[in-house]
């Protein structure tokens, strides 16, 4: 499995806080309301690494599954 580059990992992230935002049937507000806040803060972290003077890696990981979007458990 090839890794993603930060500049990928970003766009996910970006696209799948624009789903929470445009849709509207997902279901519990709070749980919505909590993933979207997750999200956010990871696009923080990224932009954060990306944007940092220091030549360290940024962790890679898996895409949350659409379970751990709706159980709030993606971070």
């Amino acid at each position: 499995m090839a890794q993603r580059s930060p500049q990928e990992l970003l766009s996910e992230l970006r696209t799948y806080l624009m789903h929470f935002e445009q849709t509207g049937h997902l279901g519990e507000t709070s749980t919505v309301a909590e993933i979207k806040r997750r999200l956010q803060e990871r696009i923080g972290e990224v932009e954060a690494a990306l944007g940092s003077d220091s030549p360290r890696k940024m962790p890679v990981s898996a895409p949350p599954t659409t379970e751990e979007l709706r159980s709030g458990v993606a971070s």
